[in-house]
C-alpha cells in the first residue's frame, strides 16, 4: 500500500540511523545530510525516510525542500492518506516492511556500516531498481553520475561488510547454481 501510494521508483528513500549505531562517524545532522544528498534528489520529489530519530523536528530542513516527506508513522495518518490506517502490523515486521519501501524508491541513500541499509541495497539489485549505486547520507554526492560511480566502495579490507553488486548479480544469473563444479559433480 505504501509503495502504491508513493509510486514504485517515483520517490527517493533514505535510511538515517541516529540512536544506537556504534559507528558515530556515520552520524550527521539533518542540514549536513541534506547538503550531502541534495544533488541526488529531484526538487520537491516525495521522500520516504526510515529512521529511529525520535525528535519530530529533526528533519525540518528536508521538509522545506520536500514537503512530501514521509515516515512510517505518517502512513497511519491523513498526512499520507491513511494508507495503513486500521492495518494491524506486528512490530517485529515493521523493519522488513520499511526495507521493502526503501528498496522501491527511485534512489536510495543509506547509513554507512548499517546492515539495514546494506540489505536494502541488495533488494534493490534483486528488483532491478533504476539506480543501484550505493549512497550514504554522510558522504557528499554529485549530480554527475560518473563522479558518483568512482566513489563506490570495493568489498575489500574494512569494506568487506558493504553489500556489493556481486550479491545480486551472481544470484540473478542461473549460472551460479548450474555449474557442475558447484553441484559436486
Amino acid at each position: 500500500r505504501v509503495v502504491a501510494k508513493l509510486g514504485a521508483f517515483q520517490y527517493s528513500a533514505l535510511h538515517i540511523r541516529r540512536n544506537d549505531l556504534q559507528y558515530k562517524g556515520s552520524w550527521s545532522n539533518a542540514s549536513v545530510t541534506l547538503r550531502n544528498v541534495r544533488a541526488l534528489l529531484l526538487e520537491g520529489e516525495p521522500l520516504y525516510i526510515a529512521t529511529d530519530e525520535m525528535n519530530p523536528d529533526f528533519f525540518a530542513p528536508f521538509l522545506e525542500r520536500h514537503p512530501q516527506l514521509y515516515q512510517w508513522k505518517d502512513m497511519f495518518t491523513e498526512r499520507a492518506g491513511s494508507v495503513l490506517k486500521g492495518v494491524q502490523i506486528p512490530r517485529k515486521l515493521i523493519g522488513c516492511i520499511e526495507q521493502a519501501i526503501c528498496a522501491m524508491g527511485r534512489r536510495f541513500i543509506g547509513t554507512e556500516h548499517s546492515t539495514f541499509s546494506g540489505y536494502i541495497n541488495r533488494i534493490r539489485g534483486y528488483v532491478d531498481a533504476p539506480d543501484k549505486l550505493t549512497y550514504y547520507h554522510n558522504t557528499l554526492w554529485s549530480a554527475d553520475m560518473e563522479v558518483n560511480k568512482r566513489k563506490q566502495t570495493k568489498p575489500k579490507g574494512q569494506r568487506y561488510l558493504a553489500d556489493s553488486p556481486l550479491m545480486w548479480q551472481t544470484t540473478a544469473s542461473r549460472e551460479w547454481y548450474t555449474r557442475e563444479s558447484d553441484l559436486g559433480a
